[in-house]
C-alpha cells in the first residue's frame, strides 16, 4: 500500500534431478529439487525510507534462503540447450516477522547453455 519496491540478489545452488526421457541429445529434459541460496544485495525503495543493504538493516531480511526449484527445456543434438525455471523460498526471511508477516522469494528465469563431452 506504500508503493514499496525491493530487489535481491541472490546465488543460489539448486540440486535438481533431471528427467529425460530420450537417451540421445535432442530432447526434451525436467527436473526438481531443493535449492539454497545467499542474499549478495539488496535494496528497499519507497515507503518510509529507502535501505541501501537490506540485510545489514535490523529490521531487514536474513541472508540465506532455502526452497524449491524446477526447470523444464529442450537440448539440441549440438549440445545446445534452453530452459525456464523457477524458484519458491521456503523461509521467512523477515528477521522480525512471524507466520502473519511472512517475507519469501519467488524467482523465475530464462537459461541457455551447452553440454559438452556428449
Amino acid at each position: 500500500t506504500d508503493n514499496t519496491k525491493t530487489r535481491l540478489g541472490y546465488l543460489t545452488l539448486p540440486i535438481d534431478i533431471l528427467l529425460k526421457p530420450y537417451s540421445d541429445m535432442n530432447g526434451w529434459f525436467a527436473g526438481a529439487g531443493p535449492y539454497v541460496g545467499y542474499g549478495i544485495s539488496g535494496k528497499t525503495k519507497g515507503g518510509e525510507a529507502d535501505t541501501k543493504n537490506i540485510f545489514k538493516d535490523s529490521n531487514g531480511l536474513k541472508r540465506w534462503d532455502a526452497g524449491i526449484h524446477a526447470q523444464a527445456g529442450y537440448e539440441f543434438a549440438s549440445g545446445f540447450n534452453i530452459g525456464l525455471q523457477a524458484g519458491l523460498g521456503l523461509l521467512n526471511l523477515q528477521k522480525n516477522g512471524d507466520s502473519r508477516h511472512a517475507f519469501r522469494t519467488v524467482s523465475y528465469g530464462l537459461t541457455a547453455g551447452y553440454t559438452f563431452g556428449q
